[in-house]
């Protein structure tokens, strides 16, 4: 089933006022945040609150995300063992750091394992994923599109996380979409094309084939999502996959 997806609001697990708050924001998906916005002597109470969360909170017609940590930490592991005993299990999996197909493989098997139908969103945040996209594009039917991970990618080329410097990376993202074939819209989280909130970041976004942002408070769903309506074209397609 084709879903819009033009925007993905994250909000600490272990802040569950913020969670409640998020699903009532006019975003496609609420990502309920077990990694970076968490720190590492919250995380166990995090996990505990993003189960509570994920089977009790009302998000309306929000798909619920959950943003894991990279499964070859403790931390990620944990959050799988967690993620298994749940009651209700989240549409979409947020999967960090993603550097190869392998990985993806992994998530999809132990999903698999726990008759779970999440997707899975991987996260490109690194040359050596960047340089494997098209691979980890196609390693799982789970996937229907790719993220780009500006801050951590722009930290490791040494260049400033802005629209230019980065623009190659998005257009790999971008032809990775496409060369694998099941992602509707040839789609790729644009991350933080208009991080100052600009309608200009979001048209130009959209111009490259970039068809997702992911906010953090207090960037706002009401900037980003008129940016990223699909058009007929790609409705149609994506209604077919």
């Amino acid at each position: 089933m084709f879903k819009i997806r033009r925007s993905l609001l994250f909000a600490p697990a272990d802040r569950p006022d913020r969670v409640a708050k998020a699903a009532g924001l006019p975003a496609d998906v609420v990502v309920v945040e077990l990694e970076d916005g968490v720190a590492p002597e919250r995380k166990a109470v995090a996990r505990e609150e993003a189960g509570r969360a994920i089977a009790e909170v009302d998000f309306g017609l929000r798909e619920v995300g959950l943003r894991v940590n990279r499964i070859s930490t403790l931390q990620g592991i944990a959050d799988i063992l967690a993620l298994a005993a749940w009651p209700r299990k989240p549409d979409l999996i947020i999967v960090p750091k993603v550097e190869s197909a392998g990985e993806v493989r992994l998530y999809d098997e132990l999903l698999t394992e726990m008759n779970a139908d999440s997707q899975l969103l991987p996260f490109i945040e690194s040359s050596r994923g960047l340089q494997a996209a098209g691979e980890i594009a196609m390693a799982s039917p789970r996937i229907t599109s790719l993220a780009f991970g500006i801050a951590d990618l722009s930290t490791e080329l040494g260049c400033r996380p802005a629209w230019e410097p980065m623009l190659f990376c998005r257009a790999s993202i971008v032809s990775a979409g496409a060369l694998a074939g099941n992602l509707p819209d040839r789609s790729a989280l644009s991350g933080y094309p208009g991080r100052n909130g600009s309608d200009r970041g979001m048209q130009a976004s959209s111009r490259h084939g970039l068809q997702r942002e992911d906010l953090h408070p207090p960037l706002s769903t009401g900037t980003c999502q008129p940016g990223f309506h699909p058009d007929d074209r790609r409705g149609r397609k994506g209604a077919q996959d």
